[in-house]
């Protein structure tokens, strides 16, 4: 699979990486099967999170034996520098099974006020800091649902890489995120390319815990949501093609069987050169 170089951080990242969130409704043997898969496909991205369930466990146990030929990309939703180090980070590093992490990436910074609140003296932007000056970190990103807040963390020159959504439907990012992004030379992940999480991928006892709301209820019945199955393959195709026609670095779908990593590694190809 083609690979391009991720901002400043060096990093050579597959077109399409993985996104966590799926898999947290397989079981643990499932789910290390088709993390494995993809990276046997060539996919070398991982993304997850400490909110994301069992994910970071399960993706661990996957890839612990080719650790250092895939880069692993997780996130902390703390805040505060104490919870960042010490229940989030550690956390993570145990959960990988790793004693490094190639980015960690401030989680859901969606307004400006959390934004001041990670980047304060004893916020959690600081934990990450001092992690990776122990080399527990390599890189520091960024990620969120508002590219306008997220344009004004990376211009600090603090972050390395900026995660966010584009797809069909939400294209806000094109306004100053991305070639601002690309100006500055910060990574660019991108999130929800097909409209987000949706059915039919079932996350009742992740929805129900950590969202605090039934299955029916999330995600939003008004998000735009393509997925695979019956008609969702042409949709699914058009909203790639719109994403990987970007000056993007990697994309991250998320994924749960064989097939749907056979599927859009077959796509990559839009994204060469």
């Amino acid at each position: 699979m083609h690979r391009r170089r991720l901002g400043r951080t060096g990093l050579q990242v597959s077109v399409v990486g993985f996104g966590g969130i799926p898999i947290i409704a397989l079981s643990r043997e499932k789910a290390e099967k088709v993390v494995r898969y993809a990276y046997e496909k060539g996919v070398n991205y991982f993304d997850t999170a400490r909110a994301y369930g069992d994910s970071e466990e399960k993706m661990g146990a996957a890839l612990k034996d080719v650790r250092d030929e895939v880069v692993l990309a997780t996130k902390t939703h703390q805040r505060t520098k104490e919870a960042a180090a010490r229940a989030g980070l550690k956390q993570s590093l145990r959960n990988l099974q790793t004693d490094r992490i190639d980015l960690v990436q401030l989680h859901g910074i969606d307004s400006e006020q959390l934004l001041k609140k990670a980047m304060s003296s004893e916020g959690a932007l600081s934990a990450l800091e001092e992690a990776k000056a122990q080399g527990k970190i390599d890189h520091i990103g960024i990620s969120g649902h508002n590219p306008y807040v997220l344009a004004k963390a990376i211009r600090t020159g603090k972050f390395d890489a900026v995660l966010d959504p584009l797809n069909v439907l939400d294209r806000r990012a094109n306004e100053e995120l991305i070639p601002l992004a690309k100006e500055l030379d910060v990574g660019v992940v991108i999130m929800k390319a097909l409209g987000g999480c949706g059915s039919p991928l079932g996350y009742s006892q992740w929805g129900a815990r950590l969202l605090g709301k039934p299955e029916i209820d999330w995600p939003d019945p008004v998000e735009f949501i393509a997925h695979f199955g019956k008609d969702g393959f042409e949709r699914a195709e058009r909203s790639l093609r719109f994403v990987l026609a970007h000056d993007i670095d990697t994309v991250i779908p998320g994924l749960r069987s064989t097939e749907e990593i056979d599927y859009v590694r077959a796509r990559a190809k839009w994204f060469s050169g």
